[in-house]
């Protein structure tokens, strides 16, 4: 890969549930474990799984809208967790985030051009300024000077979403996380937003990670993929790799499980049986052994490691056979 702009190493977070009045016992509910993954400067890193599966998650914890359990996270170079304070408020400008509902992250109060003059301002960028950046950005994605006056309540809801990826982009970041920002629209206005954000993608050198249960739009918009499931990165490289030939069972089930992905392959798994495990509960061993139908003993004793397997790519299964390299299998105790 070229020269990452974002390095995660060993990401974790846990979040505990339940342990009320009166005997409550509280679980640990491990919502992302052990994630490893770059993102190449002006590359886009797809990160694709059933819900529940800590995609949103990670998102977050990168934005540090939330801390961490254990984990490094390297952006330009410097750790990003250390900072605090003003490098911390410095160092936000260059991260952005556009979210799945822009009306729930949208001030309904305040008109749409004062929405997108907001992050302006808090950098101190005097009033009036703010206000023309602003105007600037929402024509370059397609809203009008006279749609920016109105509030968000008037605008469809790709309009909205036009509005949050404006205001995510005001700063002039480097890097944005796009966190399920289609799923809520329309096929033909999905089609809108994700050409508006290649575009983008080209005009301000962006580097982007976009997070989505679609694989068809995973495909279309990244150029690497990771898929994520119960927590763990399962597979990892370039998407075109990965799509022409996913390693991972688990892979193989979800491009199988896309008819716009399937047609015309031959199939490689059947479709994935049964329910996604509780997180409060994962399964010992690979946590997707218990709906592989390519399960062994071995999958519930040891846990597989991502083990590179060519290029730029990585696996965590032993179907393949460089998952029994030394050192790159955990064994639980």
């Amino acid at each position: 890969m070229e020269k990452a702009i974002l390095q995660v190493r060993n990401l974790s977070k846990t979040y505990r549930v339940g342990g009320g009045w009166p005997k409550g016992r509280a679980k640990l509910l491990h919502a992302v474990s052990d994630v490893n993954f770059d993102v190449g400067e002006r590359k886009t890193l797809g990160v694709v799984g059933e819900s529940g599966c800590g995609k949103s998650t990670t998102g977050r914890l990168i934005m540090r809208l939330e801390n961490p359990d254990r984990g490094q996270i390297l952006f330009m170079g410097g750790d990003f967790l250390a900072l605090r304070g003003r490098r911390l408020k410095r160092a936000r400008k260059e991260i952005q985030m556009v979210f799945q509902d822009p009306y729930s992250t949208l001030n309904p109060q305040m008109t749409i051009v004062d929405n997108v003059r907001y992050p302006l301002l808090v950098h101190g960028v005097p009033p009036r300024e703010a206000r023309e950046q602003a105007l600037d950005m929402l024509e370059r994605v397609g809203i009008s000077r006279r749609l920016a006056v109105q509030y968000p309540d008037g605008l469809s809801g790709g309009q909205r979403q036009r509005v949050a990826i404006a205001r995510a982009l005001v700063l002039r970041p480097s890097f944005v996380i796009a966190d399920e920002p289609v799923s809520a629209l329309d096929k033909s206005i999905q089609a809108q937003v994700l050409n508006l954000l290649e575009e983008l993608k080209e005009n301000f050198a962006l580097s982007m990670m976009f997070i989505s249960h679609d694989l068809s739009v995973i495909e279309y918009i990244s150029d690497y993929v990771m898929v994520m499931y119960l927590g763990k990165v399962v597979e990892y490289g370039p998407t075109a790799e990965v799509y022409d030939k996913p390693l991972h069972p688990y892979t193989q089930a979800l491009i199988q499980a896309s008819p716009s992905l399937s047609r015309g392959r031959k199939s490689l798994i059947g479709v994935i049986q049964g329910e996604i495990p509780s997180p409060l509960d994962p399964p010992s061993g690979c946590r997707f052994r218990t709906r592989c139908p390519y399960a062994t003993a071995r999958c519930a004793a040891e846990e597989p490691a991502p083990t590179p397997v060519g290029g730029d790519r990585t696996v965590a299964c032993f179907l393949h056979p460089d998952s029994d390299s030394a050192g790159r299998v955990r064994t639980l105790g």
